[in-house]
């Protein structure tokens, strides 16, 4: 998995976007999702994991991927009160100005893609946000 630890300066062509994930005993696919977010273009992502009182071992996988990227994710437990909440969670603890929640962490590198390298860049530069 690439590091995101070496960004360029955030700019106002490029601001920081959250990718908020609210997970559920994630811990099989929660590896390969991260990993998509390490091979994206985009060069300022924060990844925010909103762990919503899973029971199987996605702790313990978050604690194994942190050290590579540990400015950059950011886990929060709670107990279970549904995606609804731990979006909301997630969007609390944003620091970006851009917002990205996907709904498939199966398919997060080709949703990521398609935000990320296209949508995002031009909705700043157009002022639409």
């Amino acid at each position: 998995m690439q590091v995101v630890g070496q960004r360029k300066p955030i700019t106002p062509e490029y601001p920081l976007v959250s990718v908020i994930m609210p997970i559920y005993n994630e811990a099989d696919s929660l590896p390969a999702a991260i990993a998509s977010l390490g091979r994206q273009n985009y060069p300022h992502l924060e990844i925010i994991l909103i762990d919503d009182g899973s029971t199987d071992n996605t702790r313990q996988v978050v604690d194994r991927l942190t050290p590579r990227l540990p400015n950059y994710l950011h886990y929060f437990y709670q107990e279970n009160q549904g995606s609804a909440v731990a979006r909301n969670r997630g969007l609390s603890q944003a620091k970006g100005e851009g917002r990205s929640l996907p709904a498939d962490t199966g398919r997060l590198h080709q949703i990521l893609r398609q935000n990320l390298d296209h949508q995002i860049p031009s909705l700043f530069n157009d002022g639409k946000i």
